[in-house]
């Protein structure tokens, strides 16, 4: 699975709260020690964005849903997507405002 390339800079305590399950079970996870069932792969590839095929690394790329999109833009994506509702409007103003700056 691609779950340490997944993690980027967040820690597996961060990732494992945000899952609801201890530390050391991701730990697992991502060392290949043990495996998650299918609700909680479900669950991860919900985490991250990406299809079960990725996360697995049963395909190439997480790009085929998202076209013609760069590294960089899949990953801003991904950030806005963990985002509370009242930071991804002020992450909208702000990439808005870069726009406008052009």
């Amino acid at each position: 699975m691609r779950l340490k390339e997944l993690r980027g800079n967040k820690t597996q305590v961060e990732v494992a709260k945000s899952l609801k399950i201890p530390q050391t079970t991701y730990s697992n996870y991502e060392n290949g020690i043990s495996e998650p069932n299918i609700k909680k792969l479900i669950e991860i590839a919900d985490y991250y964005g990406v299809s079960l095929d990725y996360l697995c690394s049963h395909d190439t790329t997480n790009k085929q849903d998202l076209g013609f999109l760069t590294d960089m833009q899949i990953q801003i994506i991904k950030i806005i997507k963990q985002l509370n509702e009242q930071n991804t409007i002020q992450a909208f103003g702000y990439l808005s405002g870069l726009l406008a700056g052009q």
